[in-house]
């Protein structure tokens, strides 16, 4: 218990000190690497889920009946994205019956670190593996965790680089917007 507690300690000052990462990668001024524009539609992908359990996703069937999409790009060796992933896991639960959901990507090259991490988490929301960062390059993600608001239309409506305590707030307040 102590040692878990340490280690949620260390996440959160890392959090706060570091509200962003940026890997051993950077996609900064690759071709067709930058965000796309508020009000736009959101580029669609399909991302296989983690081990193959369950058919591949494709957000445009994942944005059907929901009023916000939250894309999640996330590493292992992220502190921040640790931290905040969590969080993603208590909003899909509370909010997932008003029309929201996590479509929560993982960049890491070491996709064994990912599954590892995974299996002692147990997150309830999809998450998708972005294998040759693909995905992460058309939206121009350059930091994480790095979060892509989308409204039920797949159209971008915010875009947040980095963690922000404020997020599951500002999700609630769309969410009600949206009634």
């Amino acid at each position: 218990m102590k040692a878990k507690s340490l280690l949620f300690a260390s996440l959160l000052s890392a959090a706060l000190l570091f509200p962003s990462c940026s890997g051993p990668y950077s996609d900064a001024g690759v071709p067709g690497g930058s965000f796309p524009e508020i009000g736009s539609l959101a580029p669609n992908f399909t991302l296989a889920r983690f081990n193959n359990e369950g058919d591949p996703i494709e957000l445009k069937e994942a944005v059907e009946g929901k009023k916000i999409v939250l894309i999640n790009f996330w590493a292992t060796w992220c502190g921040p994205c640790l931290y905040e992933l969590p969080m993603l896991e208590r909003m899909y639960k509370k909010l997932r019956h008003d029309g929201f959901t996590v479509l929560a990507i993982n960049v890491d090259s070491d996709r064994d670190a990912a599954q590892r991490y995974l299996e002692e988490s147990s997150y309830t929301f999809p998450t998708l593996i972005d294998v040759g960062h693909r995905v992460k390059s058309r939206y121009g993600v350059y930091a994480l965790p790095t979060n892509v608001m989308l409204d039920g239309q797949g159209r971008v409506v915010h875009f947040l680089k980095g963690f922000s305590p404020m997020l599951e707030p500002q999700i609630e307040r769309m969410l009600l917007a949206s009634e």
